[in-house]
C-alpha cells in the first residue's frame, strides 16, 4: 500500500495537487466509532496522508484533520448528509433512510468544483461510489475497492481536477 500511496502522491503532485504525507496519524474518533469495519487499505491511507487537495482547493481527499469539527465557514466531512437531513426535516421516514445510507457510506473525497459531489466508500461491499447534488444518496459505482480507486487516480482514469 505504501508504494501505491507514493505513486498517488507523485501523480497528483504532477497534476498540481498539494499532497503531504505524515506517518502515524490517528484515525479520527468519530470515524472509528461510527464506521467499525473500515478496510485496511483505507486505514493505511488515513494513517499516512496529511493533506491531499487540488490547486484550486475545490476537490480534496478527506484526511484526518478534515474530520475535525469545522468552524462556521468550514465544510464538514459529512456536509452532504447534513444538507440531505435539513431538506427532509420533519419527515421521519426520509430521515431514517438518509441516516441509514450515510451509516453505510463514508465520504472519502469531496468536490465543490461543478456543484457538490463526492466519492464514498460503501462499507457493505467495499466499493467506491460517487454521488452529487441534489440527490446525494443516488450513487454510481466507480471502483470495486479503495485500492482500485487510488490506482485509477494514479493512472489518470478519474478526473478529479
Amino acid at each position: 500500500m505504501n508504494a501505491l500511496l507514493e505513486s498517488l502522491t507523485k501523480s497528483l503532485t504532477e497534476q498540481g495537487w498539494k499532497v503531504e504525507m505524515q506517518e502515524n496519524n490517528q484515525i479520527p474518533a468519530e470515524i472509528a466509532q461510527r464506521y467499525d469495519s473500515l478496510p485496511t487499505d483505507y486505514i493505511d491511507f488515513l494513517r499516512n496522508m496529511k493533506v491531499c487537495v487540488n490547486s484550486a482547493e475545490t476537490v480534496w481527499m478527506l484526511c484526518p484533520d478534515d474530520f475535525a469539527p469545522q468552524g462556521e465557514d468550514g465544510f464538514a466531512w459529512n456536509e452532504f448528509e447534513k444538507m440531505s437531513l435539513d431538506a427532509v426535516e420533519g419527515d421521519n421516514s426520509w430521515t431514517a433512510e438518509i441516516k441509514s445510507f450515510w451509516n453505510e457510506h463514508l465520504p472519502i473525497c469531496l468536490s465543490l468544483k461543478d456543484g457538490y459531489s463526492y466519492y464514498a466508500l460503501c462499507l457493505k461491499d467495499g466499493t467506491i461510489v460517487t454521488g452529487e447534488e441534489p440527490e446525494f444518496e443516488e450513487t454510481t459505482e466507480v471502483a470495486p475497492s479503495f485500492q482500485d480507486f487510488l490506482q485509477m487516480l494514479c493512472n489518470g482514469e478519474l478526473d478529479l481536477e
